[in-house]
């Protein structure tokens, strides 16, 4: 049977739309790769400064002078949050900032 013009194009477009939904969500990498905040900060009664992130490259967040600290520190100025408050006790919206 054959098709309308019209048919063709809505699929054809329906299939080009959709790829391009994917490439979006994955960059193209056929993965989307997420941070599981467990993993991250096991232990939620821990502040930043008492060493509550535990991922490679982060250990120093509580060092004055490592970038890390930098990163941190500027977060929580402009979230207005403390790095002496225990993960647990932040908001929503500052854990979302932190995590990602």
């Amino acid at each position: 049977m054959v098709s309308s013009i019209d048919e063709i194009v809505a699929q054809k477009l329906f299939i080009q739309l959709s790829y391009l939904a994917l490439v979006l969500c994955c960059a193209g990498l056929g993965f989307k790769m997420e941070f599981d905040p467990d993993l991250m900060i096991p232990d939620t009664k821990l502040s930043f400064y008492e060493g509550a992130i535990v991922v490679l490259g982060w250990q120093s967040c509580n060092v004055g002078k490592s970038f890390t600290y930098a990163v941190l520190r500027a977060l929580a100025e402009v979230y207005h949050f403390s790095l002496d408050t225990p993960f647990q006790d932040y908001s929503e919206r500052s854990r979302s900032v932190i995590i990602g």
